[in-house]
């Protein structure tokens, strides 16, 4: 039987929310029944590209819009030409049009453009622009995908009903590890702050640092470990130095081994500018983390008690103080485990039961559009 190719559309593999996605759904799918190929942008990272070829994808590294926007175009033309895929699964939110323009071009059949963000307050230039993009995403799109309710309407309008394909992953697994496994030897004596994600402006790294750094006078043995690479990360790594929290703040690179990460941390932090639906949220409450994360991110996020959302407006010593109130509660964690991850399951985050959502999906359109 003749395989159904699809081709995935990143921006990079850089360890982030869309290429952890494409990992954990790409290794539970059928691979007697789908091949996947995923064309990226930029240097890749090589634990995460090492993640996309385990989950049984093949890899096709095309030219950098930043670098060179005709011949990115011209590059994305050659490699659909190519490939000759039978579904285009567009994840560059509002460049999702390049690729599915170019596929309803050559006849592609199924063009899916997907959400994974929903950017706030930006100035009328940007919207102008995103109104633009988001008309072409919408002439060239068949199938509206997104991680959540205001990441839909971000990209593809109020008029379009995005499915909603959660960021799903191996809640059992993940589980199971933080259960079994304590935290490393040279962090048991230690309060450990924990944050994962891409150095960008998004992921407002600098409030995080104040935030530890005003901590810290309330808890002195604290450390924050910093899991994630990015265009910022040097420019952060200048202003712990300039701070003078080299010795408490830990920066991590790509971490391999994500599931000891969350055995170690106590607390996570995530204070974004804005956000989708960050596959992060569901790995802090499967791995029976606390965590405080902005409002700014879709509500939706608080699946179970362990999340709380707070005002990035709020200041340092605000954040301060409701983590010292978060850590000196007492929960009993046994029957919040089991608990949580009954809430996690049937709220739609496994993505065994996921994967087959998708799979279906992908059927259906096909079936749709013969």
């Amino acid at each position: 039987m003749k395989k159904i190719k699809i081709m995935y559309f990143v921006a990079g593999l850089k360890s982030g929310g869309v290429e952890q996605m494409l990992v954990n759904y790409c290794s539970k799918m059928d691979k007697q029944r789908f091949e996947f190929v995923v064309v990226y942008q930029h240097e890749p990272v090589q634990a995460c590209l090492d993640k996309i070829t385990q989950a049984g994808c093949s890899t096709v590294r095309i030219t950098a819009r930043c670098d060179n926007f005709l011949k990115s175009v011209w590059d994305t033309y050659k490699v659909i030409n190519e490939y000759k895929p039978d579904i285009i699964h567009s994840n560059m939110n509002l460049m999702n049009f390049i690729p599915n323009t170019i596929a309803k071009y050559k006849g592609i059949k199924v063009r899916i453009s997907h959400s994974h963000i929903a950017e706030k307050g930006k100035g009328r230039a940007y919207l102008t622009f995103k109104l633009l993009c988001q008309k072409l995403i919408i002439n060239s799109s068949n199938v509206f995908l997104a991680c959540g309710s205001d990441a839909g309407t971000y990209l593809h309008g109020n008029k379009i009903s995005s499915t909603l394909i959660h960021n799903a992953i191996d809640i059992d697994e993940l589980s199971s590890y933080c259960v079994n496994n304590d935290k490393d030897e040279c962090f048991k004596d230690k309060v450990v702050i924990g944050h994962a994600g891409r150095f960008t402006e998004q992921k407002n790294h600098k409030k995080l640092i104040d935030i530890f750094e005003a901590f810290l006078k309330k808890c002195p043995d604290a450390i924050l470990l910093l899991a994630g690479t990015g265009e910022l990360e040097d420019s952060i790594k200048q202003y712990v130095d300039k701070k003078k929290l080299t010795k408490q703040v830990i920066f991590l690179g790509v971490v391999s081994n994500m599931n000891q990460f969350y055995a170690n941390v106590d607390l996570f932090l995530l204070p974004s500018l804005f956000e989708g639906f960050p596959v992060v949220a569901l790995e802090t409450q499967a791995a029976g983390v606390k965590s405080i994360f902005s409002d700014t991110i879709d509500p939706a996020v608080q699946i179970t008690s362990l999340v709380t959302l707070m005002s990035i407006q709020k200041s340092n010593e605000a954040w301060a103080d409701k983590m010292c109130q978060i850590l000196q509660a007492t929960t009993d964690d046994t029957e919040n485990i089991n608990t949580n991850l009954i809430k996690l399951r049937n709220a739609g985050y496994d993505v065994t039961a996921e994967a087959t959502k998708l799979q279906d999906i992908y059927l259906q359109a096909l079936r749709c559009v013969c």
